[in-house]
């Protein structure tokens, strides 16, 4: 392709990917695919993580195919989870995907964003999923952030009473 150009190569002989893509076109702005770009880290994996739920629901209804289902089989049979749990657990809520116990961040995840989660199927804005990723990202990074102060306080506790003990 020239300057200026785009392409998307597509698996051969798998129709429900080319409605997936499809649905990307139909429904995720332009300049989604600018700022998906740009993302970093964790919160590009949310953002297409998100995206994809919020396009397999909108071109699902719209082709009526679906892809909402498709995409949740094929991340079950192939294990396709990312690494990173909080991703994993996005992941597996945006599809429906059982899990016998979620954990403890799963359950905050759920109880936090899951609605959010689940009505990205009939949002057509398309900087929803974008949005959303950065609030989940920013959500989960604060609690880190303060859990690791807080065993750091408890360290720095814990050192002053063995110097006053062993003194």
């Amino acid at each position: 392709l020239g300057a200026g150009k785009w392409g998307v190569v597509l698996p051969r002989g798998d129709e429900v990917v080319h409605w997936h893509e499809a649905s990307h076109v139909k429904y995720s702005g332009w300049d989604s695919s600018a700022l998906f770009s740009r993302l970093v880290g964790r919160g590009k994996e949310l953002y297409a993580i998100l995206e994809d739920v919020r396009i397999d629901y909108l071109g699902g209804a719209h082709w009526r195919i679906d892809l909402h289902g498709d995409h949740a089989r094929r991340l079950s049979s192939d294990g396709g989870f990312d690494n990173d749990e909080l991703a994993s657990v996005v992941t597996r809520i945006g599809y429906g995907i059982a899990t016998p116990a979620l954990g403890t961040l799963g359950r905050d995840v759920e109880e936090r964003f899951g609605d959010r989660i689940r009505a990205l199927a009939t949002d057509t804005d398309v900087w929803a999923a974008a949005r959303f990723a950065f609030d989940i990202d920013r959500a989960y990074d604060k609690h880190e952030s303060e859990q690791d102060g807080e065993q750091g306080e408890q360290g720095e506790q814990d050192g002053e009473q063995g110097g006053e003990q062993g003194g």
